[in-house]
């Protein structure tokens, strides 16, 4: 059935592409000195390690070829191309301070929410157009958890 598909395809001069794209990062940040106008410098600070996992997924189909523009076998070549992406994160940070209850820990997690983009090209001889459109589908979110102390 695939080879049908894609037999298909090359006949019309078209190809679909699916790619996934997976993403991480980790980011460790120090605040080791304050320095405040008022109190002076302060060698504490508190100490954030954070960081994201996502998933970019696209989905593309182009297809070009030539036709006759007229009956004197004037040939227009043509294209069209489509793409539509999906782009979404989870991610989180936990931050380590310390105030006057003592050392904490408070984490935070994050989700990017779900973006889609699509685009839309199109040629026909002179004559190019395009369009973008993007759309956030599911919107993001930040939820801190409760501290917990460290005795």
């Amino acid at each position: 059935m695939i080879n049908k598909f894609r037999g298909g395809l090359d006949k019309l001069g078209a190809s679909v592409t699916f790619t996934a794209t997976f993403y991480g990062e980790l980011e460790i940040m120090v605040d080791a000195l304050k320095i405040d106008s008022k109190n002076g410098i302060d060698m504490q600070g508190k100490t954030t390690i954070g960081g994201k996992m996502g998933v970019q997924i696209i989905l593309a189909i182009e297809i070009g070829g030539k036709f006759n523009e007229s009956k004197r076998s004037n040939i227009l070549k043509f294209k069209a191309a489509a793409k539509l992406t999906g782009d979404a994160y989870f991610g989180g940070e936990i931050v380590i301070d310390s105030d006057e209850k003592g050392l904490f820990i408070e984490p935070i997690l994050k989700f990017s929410g779900v973006i889609i983009t699509g685009e839309v090209e199109g040629e026909i001889g002179w004559w190019k157009s395009s369009f973008k459109m993007e759309e956030k589908v599911i919107d993001g979110e930040e939820k801190k958890l409760d501290k917990r102390y460290i005795v």
